[in-house]
């Protein structure tokens, strides 16, 4: 049974495979009877391998108050825009919560169900096998648009029918940097190449989503792992910026010369979210300690549209807490990361460490120009991956010491070394 995360977590990326899957009666949906699956693999999983349901980690206890706070802020919400209660599956607050809340749960998922190294990598290529068809849908879209300069329309979807080409673009991103780890850090040749065909296909759908926070978060990425794995590759990337206008396509160059006029002024998108942030900050302001509400900020927007940056968002919506709260989330998830790296035993769980903490601070670089936080085909990766990485920590501290047959040599190293002490279960941040 545990093998079917190995499908529902891809599938959750491609909504317009879903959108074609038949809905049942009284709200009865795939991702209802996924999110029941993944429990009950979860609870097999646990009951027939033995040890704890969930595995000794700094993230599980703010995430709990987390989601029982976008929960609270949901009734916060009804009250301060006086709405109808949040208490039937249809109220769209009730949804976009509960899609919330299902992407978070795969953190708990994935460090309950993986017990495996092997069974990570599979996950890894399981997540990688959706990227050739993901590259299709979008490459055929594109065609349909494309033109020689850059127009709105040459922004597509993909698979992300119920998002947008900003989405989409922040999922190459993150994942794709993640692929790259993996593909530059992995020794068999094989699976080299395919994260490295994974980190290509990501890379061109970064590039034609025409995202401007896409293209920084990436950059940023690639030059932060080349200080931490290759100098040359920061030259590589200073010398590509210089000749990037003589060899990209107009339509990119367009878009990026698009960010301020001629007379330095912001254009339309970039001039709005100004007043966006500037609107959520006085709502905080006025409401620091609740917020007005999950969910809540669109709808006192007179634009009708979201704050555009996921850090106001939580300020207004949520209060003090829930902007500490959101990142704190960021800051302990990118220290397990980079205790993975450190700890890491194998290539696999050190590229896995790496590739983790890249996406996490494209991440964060992401949500400052919108949210890329809370939809499930964009972020369960993140919190499978998450889960996956405070599991390989656990089985990396709670690894068997070598067993040493020759008695002469434990005489020896005992001479040598005094007798050996019991094995501690050091923190995860522990060096």
């Amino acid at each position: 049974m545990r093998y079917l995360i190995f499908l529902v977590v891809p599938l959750l990326s491609l909504q317009n495979l879903i959108d074609k899957i038949p809905k049942g009666p009284t709200g009865i949906n795939f991702q209802n009877l996924m999110l029941l699956g993944m429990f009950a693999a979860w609870l097999v999983v646990r009951r027939r391998r033995g040890g704890p349901m969930v595995v000794k980690n700094p993230i599980s206890a703010p995430l709990i108050v987390y989601i029982v706070l976008t929960f609270l802020g949901m009734w916060q919400a009804a009250f301060f825009l006086d709405i109808d209660l949040p208490v039937t599956l249809s109220d769209p607050h009730v949804t976009f919560w509960k899609d919330y809340f299902t992407t978070m749960m795969f953190f708990f998922f994935a460090q309950g169900i993986f017990d495996e190294e092997r069974e990570m990598e599979w996950m890894m290529f399981a997540m990688a096998a959706i990227l050739p068809y993901m590259f299709r849908v979008h490459y055929s879209q594109y065609m349909d648009a494309s033109a020689w300069h850059y127009s709105h329309d040459m922004r597509v979807k993909g698979t992300f029918t119920h998002l947008g080409s900003n989405e989409l673009a922040a999922f190459y991103t993150q994942y794709g940097l993640l692929f790259m780890c993996l593909a530059a850090g992995l020794k068999k040749r094989w699976k080299k190449l395919v994260f490295a065909a994974a980190f290509g296909f990501c890379l061109w759908g970064t590039v034609y989503s025409y995202s401007r926070g896409a293209w920084m978060a990436l950059a940023l990425g690639i030059v932060l792992y080349g200080f931490i794995k290759s100098r040359a590759l920061v030259v590589a990337m200073i010398g590509f910026a210089l000749i990037a206008p003589a060899i990209l396509p107009a339509s990119i160059t367009d878009r990026a010369e698009m960010t301020q006029s001629g007379g330095g002024e912001l254009d339309s998108s970039a001039a709005s979210r100004i007043d966006f942030w500037k609107l959520a900050w006085d709502y905080f302001l006025d409401y620091p300690i609740t917020g007005i509400g999950y969910h809540a900020f669109h709808h006192v927007n007179p634009a009708g549209l979201d704050t555009h940056n996921m850090y106001v968002k939580q300020m207004a919506e949520l209060g003090i807490l829930g902007i500490a709260l959101y990142l704190a989330l960021y800051v302990i998830a990118m220290a397990v990361a980079l205790r993975l790296y450190r700890i890491g035993d194998t290539p696999f769980l050190r590229s896995m460490g790496l590739g983790l903490f890249m996406c996490i601070l494209a991440s964060m670089v992401l949500n400052i120009f919108g949210d890329r936080f809370s939809y499930t085909a964009l972020s369960t990766f993140y919190w499978v991956l998450l889960g996956m990485a405070v599991r390989a920590i656990y089985l990396v501290r709670n690894r068997p010491p070598p067993v040493v047959d020759d008695d002469e040599d434990d005489d020896a190293s005992a001479e040598i070394n005094g007798p050996q002490q019991p094995r501690r279960r050091a923190s995860i941040f522990a060096p």
